[in-house]
């Protein structure tokens, strides 16, 4: 269920329009991401650890295909379904062969036995060493750097390409020098800070696909956010030292916008009766339910 305001067709209320803009650069950050999971999925870092665990030590032909993968990819043939098809490929040729060492091996033959154990101790090595170096480990987090001038909540203003949004940051600055935090545009939550770091007077985060940098002293933080050859600049300014998450602000039920609305909907095949309920906050902000 969609609320008011926060799909990407709707184009109603105080926010809709720039809610498509973020809607859209959400579905490119998440494009981004999947980019980035492609390009080192060859190692299989995004699974879980039992699945990279078998793919390392039962599907060695994914990794010994690599080469010709990367090979015809070069000369632009190569794909998704291709690279599975080689792996497929070269699983089946590397079985093959260590059978037939196997059978020669039981015959007798020393050089089979050589060669058997050298493929089997450096797959095995290969295989130990790949799950130890991937195998889960507690996430301990630095503390929270309460004292740091940049704890703490800023509130202001983001000029947007239609229009000013008010924009709240929460930064938790940790004692390793990385930056957690919450951000808001215009009440909306934008999502969790990716390699965010900080210094004595800047920081930088990232959040699906969209850069943020600023430089800041005690009062006032100064930001350019940057996304696909696209920038916008916002003005913040301290608030207080609370860390905690925002609250979102109440229901405006004295606002005439507040309430059910019905109506009619033409379509080829006919009218179509829709009900659309609006919740419009104090902040300006619309939730609710979507024509239905």
């Amino acid at each position: 269920m969609n609320l008011c305001g926060r799909g990407p067709s709707w184009e109603g209320g105080a926010r809709g329009p720039e809610s498509n803009e973020i809607a859209a650069h959400r579905r490119c950050g998440l494009r981004h991401r999947r980019d980035r999971r492609v390009h080192a999925g060859w190692r299989c870092g995004r699974l879980a650890w039992p699945i990279r665990l078998a793919l390392s030590l039962l599907c060695p032909g994914y990794f010994a295909g690599l080469p010709l993968f990367f090979l015809v990819g070069a000369i632009g043939l190569g794909s998704f379904g291709f690279f599975f098809l080689v792996g497929i490929l070269f699983n089946g040729l590397i079985f093959g062969l260590a059978s037939y060492l196997i059978r020669k091996a039981m015959e007798g033959q020393r050089v089979a036995r050589i060669a058997l154990t050298i493929g089997m101790g450096v797959w095995i090595t290969w295989g130990a060493v790949y799950a130890i170096s991937w195998w889960p480990r507690p996430d301990h987090p630095a503390p929270v750097d309460l004292s740091s001038p940049l704890a703490g909540r800023w509130n202001g203003v983001l000029h947007a390409r239609r229009g000013d949004r008010s924009i709240a940051l929460v930064c938790h600055p940790r004692a390793d020098s990385t930056l957690d935090g919450y951000l808001y545009v215009h009440s909306w939550d934008m999502g969790p800070f990716e390699n965010g770091v900080y210094a004595r007077d800047s920081l930088h985060f990232e959040i699906v696909g969209y850069h943020h940098s600023a430089h800041f002293d005690h009062a006032k933080m100064a930001m350019v956010i940057t996304v696909s050859g696209m920038r916008s600049e916002a003005e913040l300014r301290f608030v207080s030292a609370d860390t905690t998450r925002p609250a979102p602000a109440p229901v405006d039920l004295a606002s005439p916008l507040a309430g059910r609305w019905n109506g009619v909907l033409p379509v080829r095949s006919g009218d179509r009766t829709v009900v659309l309920i609006c919740h419009p906050h104090t902040d300006q902000a619309l939730d609710g339910w979507p024509p239905r």
